[in-house]
């Protein structure tokens, strides 16, 4: 587990980039956030401010693992209580922009949370049907920025169960929506070593050559 005043802070958050695990993205994401809480919430004794190092190694990390759990706690944190800086560093509103993969000031962050923060705030317990349809809706309305945050929700279940969006991109009714997130998905995991996108990959090539229309089947990637 994460902690401010753990040795070497910089170290493990400079190596969690490198860790590659599948079953550990989900723990990282939970240290992550309790380490975070640590940084909003110090304790009486022994509060630890975080070096100019390891306010860039946290940022990394938040970026390397970017999902919506994060972003919204660092939203909240922002608009509760963190009071504007007027010149830089301002650590809580760079640490949403790095999740988001965005920048503008304050006003631009929260506003943009107004539009999209309610698909992100929720959670989907994928791949349940009803939580896939909520997902799937969600992720029509998103835009490019809440759709890569949104994705991240299947990076961090079982390959053997991201074939249920397989499963959405073949079917008429969800197809528009399945397919492109798919193809995200599918990218994403080629570009992070994630051993899942292989299972994917099979699955879709097998289903092809099953189905009637084979190839030319539109609801196919």
């Amino acid at each position: 587990m994460l902690h401010t005043a753990a040795p070497e802070l910089a170290t493990v958050l400079r190596s969690l980039r490198s860790c590659r695990a599948e079953s550990q993205d989900g723990q990282i994401i939970a240290a992550l956030l309790t380490l975070s809480g640590e940084i909003r919430d110090p304790a009486p004794q022994g509060a630890h401010t975080l070096s100019n190092e390891e306010q860039m190694e946290l940022q990394q990390a938040l970026r390397a693992y970017a999902h919506p759990q994060p972003a919204a706690f660092y939203y909240h944190w922002l608009t509760n209580g963190v009071p504007p800086r007027a010149s830089p560093p301002d650590p809580v509103a760079e640490d949403l922009r790095t999740l988001l993969g965005i920048g503008g000031s304050r006003k631009e962050l929260t506003d943009w949370w107004r539009r999209q923060g309610a698909a992100l705030e929720t959670v989907y317990h994928l791949p349940a049907d009803e939580d896939l349809r909520r997902w799937l809706a969600a992720y029509q309305g998103a835009d490019a920025t809440a759709r890569h945050l949104l994705l991240r929700w299947w990076m961090y279940v079982p390959g053997t169960n991201q074939v249920t969006l397989v499963r959405a991109a073949t079917v008429e009714k969800t197809a528009d929506t399945a397919k492109p997130a798919l193809a995200e998905l599918n990218w994403n995991i080629t570009r992070t070593g994630k051993s899942s996108g292989r299972c994917i990959r099979i699955w879709a090539r097998v289903r092809c050559r099953k189905t009637q229309a084979g190839r030319n089947n539109p609801h196919f990637l």
